[in-house]
């Protein structure tokens, strides 16, 4: 399996872990992998009268054990922040939201893989309005 490959199937078990996750807290999931343009965002969801926009950052190394990266919420930078920000906005208007708009981040973190090759989530942290909308 090509290195590329790899990071896809783990970003895509992290999305599934945080929309479970999401689930269990009685969020709504409206959409996932939605693209405005080249923007992406992971999940959308609503809660009452609270439409959250979620960026789901996963990771393989254990956060107490530090990375030189950073947490995975640091890899949200300004930039993507932006991006984020935008297709929101396309988002909101393509439905006509009217309520409320948050921006989560949330961090999976995954043992490592086990003989049979599968992830499991070892830890998410969710991080509610982690940017201005």
């Amino acid at each position: 399996m090509t290195k590329i490959t790899e990071l896809r199937r783990r970003g895509d078990f992290g999305e599934t872990a945080a929309a479970r996750y999401l689930r269990r807290r009685f969020y709504r999931i409206l959409d996932r992998n939605w693209f405005f343009y080249r923007k992406e965002i992971d999940i959308v969801a609503r809660r009452g009268n609270t439409l959250v926009i979620c960026e789901v950052k996963t990771r393989t190394r254990d956060p107490d054990l530090g990375s030189p990266y950073g947490t995975a919420a640091s890899a949200v930078d300004a930039e993507k922040q932006r991006n984020l920000s935008i297709a929101a906005r396309a988002y909101v208007k393509a439905i006509g939201w009217r309520g409320n708009v948050r921006m989560d981040v949330i961090e999976v973190y995954l043992t490592p893989k086990n003989e049979r090759g599968a992830f499991k989530a070892s830890r998410i942290f969710h991080i509610r309005n982690a940017f201005p909308a």
